[in-house]
């Protein structure tokens, strides 16, 4: 697993993005972001894991207690998981560190579990 420095463009604002690339270029990759900012700047404001050659994939987030705070599924029809980093009511969750569990097929077939961890910060908090 490599950590690497991604440029990328949206709408053609340029932004640099702190991403892990998780690569098995024989079938399709997935970027896994590691750090986001819900603060509503429009700028790296979800946790929306993406790549190529994907057909399904599951996302869970839990906090450092084990407790279930986004859980939620995608296929080809049906849209990219995203998470906000906020709860029901919209309220923000904590700056911190927030636990993923994400569960990838490609359209080959081939099927991967990623774990690891994603840092919600909020600038001059």
């Amino acid at each position: 697993m490599r950590t690497k420095i991604f440029l990328i463009t949206i709408a053609g604002i340029l932004m640099f993005s702190n991403c892990k690339k998780e690569d098995n270029s024989d079938h399709g990759f997935l970027y896994i972001p590691t750090v986001f900012t819900p603060n509503d700047d429009f700028l790296n404001d979800n946790f929306s894991p993406t790549g190529f050659y994907i057909d399904s994939t599951s996302m869970v987030i839990t906090n450092t207690d084990g407790q279930i705070l986004y859980n939620n599924a995608f296929n080809i029809k049906s849209g990219w998981i995203c998470w906000n980093g906020k709860n029901a009511e919209g309220k923000t969750y904590p700056r911190g560190m927030y636990f993923y569990n994400i569960y990838v097929r490609y359209l080959d077939g081939v099927e991967e579990r990623h774990i690891g961890t994603i840092e919600l910060s909020l600038p001059g908090w």
